[in-house]
């Protein structure tokens, strides 16, 4: 059935994979234990666990049993026929296999997404876990079976299996996972001739100049193969790195095996010259691979960084706000175009000035403390409304959104402000609030507003001095003059004496109607005798006022009044017009047209 052989044909090609990487594990596993064993212990030099950690890394779960079982055969016949013999074969199997899966089992735990090592916390994990944690726990039962097959010393194998197994993974796993990862593949489809030639040029100088340094006993020349490593770094990145390390160990280990390079300069037998050397070399993948994790990780940033750029500038330029970007100390960095349009001014000259400048100086303050709270708490955008004055000197209303801007390190460097013209809303806004204030026929306070000046009058003596005195009034016989000429002509009257009684107070008093023919001044710090020269005065001038009406028909219309003095203890307005009312019905009763004072 075609389902069958379906599979059959995947575990066919499973199994092949599985076979090939056995077998590259092998090769890899002969030449260490053929080359590097030295005194008859474990091999200094150790990538074979290396190639089977990079495949487990990118490989579904289900494959790792068939392709750890290939290579730990390939460990077997290795260590059996050139190390340490059958004996030592299968615990040292079991243990290089062991480290290998430890190594993709904590990657994968750490970083579940690979990114093939572009990010220095990817790097740090593989430096920590394959060169720190694994080969530390597997050198311990490693020189333990070399100590008991081959009599060798324990602790000195066990710095040879950490070094070797460390060395061997921090230095083939990078290139090797650009390659399973399809970093390299990747880099040969998109490069251009001109990329391909600089590569050529500067990977044969990593060569050449290794060859050169470790070909010769003269001159402890080590540090020279780092410059043409550095130049691959920075123009190819984690592939330059990864290749010109691989290129440097291969180079280093084979002419540093044959007795020659500058390592031949140190005293001692070929372990410890071999052992110098994979210090040498762990210097240079700590130079090469996190540089070329930080260049990687600056490109994103730049990348990122050129499309908000793009994206933030086409947004500046079309929309109708006006966009300020702001450092610590207040001096504009930034003004986008639509600061001419709005409020006239150059977007350029504005740039290295303070923002102060162009606000409304009374609401400077309220300013710093939204800019001061959008510096001191980076996540949150606050909000701020404020006056500013256009280059014309016309002021308007504008309302901005600021939010702290963070560099890389998390340190705030400024703020970025989005403001919006709201001059023609708090035109509105102040309509409304006016009209919820004022009385619509005679445009004086309304009784919401009296109250507001009352408290306003009471706090600002703070207990002490006289808060002033308040009178009421009320227009006599107000029923006959609409019932005989009508309720318009009524509304002229109310409006007659609002507009008298508005003219015959002091500019620092509050008159008000509070509702039909009835009326009230709020006297502000005047005691009961400039009260009643104020109120009488006015009482008798209204009096004397001729309303004309149709038909030639004039009307003089008569106003009582009640007045009381207000009292600091006073805190209620209620109660003192209640005080005045009383004035006020006594004067009626006394037959109106006069004003009567509380007691």
């Amino acid at each position: 059935m075609p389902w069958q052989t379906l599979n059959f044909s995947k575990w066919t090609r499973e199994v092949l994979r599985a076979a090939i990487l056995g077998a590259t594990y092998f090769l890899a596993a002969c030449l260490a234990v053929r080359y590097t064993r030295f005194e008859g212990g474990v091999a200094l030099i150790w990538i074979a666990s290396a190639f089977l950690f990079a495949d487990l890394r990118y490989r579904p779960d289900q494959s790792w049993v068939s392709r750890s079982l290939a290579c730990g055969v390939g460990g077997l016949l290795a260590t059996t026929f050139f190390g340490l013999g059958l004996d030592a074969a299968l615990p040292l199997s079991v243990i290089n296999i062991t480290e290998a899966l430890g190594c993709a089992i904590l990657i994968r735990k750490f970083r579940p997404v690979a990114g093939n090592f572009s990010s220095l916390t990817e790097l740090g994990a593989l430096i920590l876990i394959a060169g720190l944690v694994m080969p530390v726990l597997t050198a311990f039962p490693a020189a333990y079976v070399a100590h008991k097959v081959a009599g060798v010393p324990y602790w000195p194998n066990w710095i040879a299996w950490f070094a070797g197994h460390a060395l061997g993974s921090l230095t083939v796993v990078p290139f090797l996972s650009l390659a399973i990862g399809g970093d390299i593949a990747g880099w040969a489809r998109q490069a251009r001739s001109r990329e391909w030639v600089e590569a050529a040029i500067l990977l044969s100088s990593v060569m050449a100049i290794s060859v050169v340094v470790f070909a010769q006993e003269r001159l402890p020349l080590l540090f020279l193969p780092f410059v043409p490593m550095m130049l691959a770094v920075f123009r190819m990145g984690r592939l330059g790195a990864a290749a010109s390390l691989l290129l440097l160990t291969i180079v280093g280990t084979a002419l540093t095996l044959e007795g020659h390079g500058p390592v031949s300069l140190i005293r001692g037998g070929t372990g410890l010259k071999v052992q110098f050397f994979q210090f040498y070399l762990v210097i240079a993948m700590l130079m090469a691979l996190p540089a070329a994790a930080e260049l990687k990780r600056r490109k994103k940033l730049y990348s990122r960084l050129q499309q908000s750029s793009a994206l933030y500038k086409v947004i500046a330029d079309r929309t109708g706000d006006i966009i300020l970007a702001v450092q610590l100390d207040g001096t504009i960095e930034y003004a986008s175009p639509s600061l001419r349009t709005i409020g006239g001014y150059d977007p350029k000259e504005m740039r290295g000035r303070n923002a102060r400048v162009i606000i409304f100086p009374e609401d400077i303050a309220l300013v710093a403390e939204r800019q001061a709270l959008a510096i001191a708490n980076p996540d949150q955008t606050f909000m701020a409304e404020f006056r500013a004055p256009r280059a014309s000197g016309e002021l308007g209303w504008f309302e901005s959104h600021g939010r702290a801007i963070v560099d890389e390190g998390g340190q705030v460097t400024g703020t970025v402000n989005i403001i919006r013209e709201v001059s023609d809303r708090k035109a509105k806004e102040l309509d409304l609030a006016r009209a919820a204030e004022t009385d619509p026929l005679t445009g004086l306070a309304n009784r919401r507003s009296l109250l507001t000046s009352f408290d306003r009058a009471i706090h600002q003596t703070g207990g002490k001095g006289t808060p002033g005195c308040l009178a009421v009034f009320d227009l006599d016989h107000f029923k006959r003059i609409n019932d005989a000429f009508g309720h318009d002509a009524g509304d002229e009257v109310i409006k007659g004496f609002a507009e008298a009684l508005r003219s015959g107070v002091r500019t620092s008093d509050v008159v008000a109607r509070l509702g039909g023919e009835e009326f009230a001044a709020l006297l502000i710090g005047a005691d009961v005798e400039q009260a009643h020269k104020i109120c009488e005065r006015l009482r008798q001038e209204f009096g004397c006022k001729e309303f004309a009406f149709g038909d030639h028909r004039v009307a003089h219309v008569t106003v009582s009044a009640g007045l009381a003095a207000i009292s600091v203890t006073d805190d209620s307005l209620d109660l003192v017009l209640k005080t005045a009312d009383v004035a006020l019905y006594r004067a009626k009763d006394a037959g109106r047209d006069r004003l009567a004072i509380a007691a």
